[in-house]
């Protein structure tokens, strides 16, 4: 996957608009430059769907068009794979690896806690 950066931490937020205020970002992150396409989600199923029921659900409407109808757990598992399939840090803590299972807090034990986003590892 290809990513850009977003945010300029300290920013002005955008007050002329709805909703008010926008835009203001207060840290740093990468965000994938394309949509997540199907054909993606079903090398992630191909790996994990099998044994761990880890499955993806999905709209189908072709290989190469970005893949619809996924909850944000299963958004969360799949960059927790980009993550570790890539020699990273889980961006992600979740209470065990069922596909419900609920997210956990980082703690301050944990190597890439960030005590200003206990959701997601700074390591990741």
């Amino acid at each position: 996957m290809e990513f850009v950066t977003i945010g300029n931490p300290g920013n002005a937020a955008d007050t002329t608009g709805s909703p008010n205020p926008a835009g203001s970002v207060a840290y740093t992150y990468d965000i994938g430059k394309f949509e997540v396409s199907e054909d993606m989600i079903t090398k992630y199923n191909a790996i994990f769907g099998t044994s761990n029921s880890l499955v993806i659900t999905k709209d189908t409407r072709g290989t190469n068009k970005p893949a619809t109808s996924i909850n944000w757990n299963e958004a969360a598992r799949f960059v927790n794979w980009l993550n570790t399939s890539t020699g990273n840090q889980a961006a992600y803590k979740f209470t065990t690896s069922g596909v419900n299972d609920n997210l956990v807090l980082w703690s301050a034990v944990d190597a890439g806690y960030n005590v200003n986003n206990k959701y997601r590892n700074s390591l990741s």
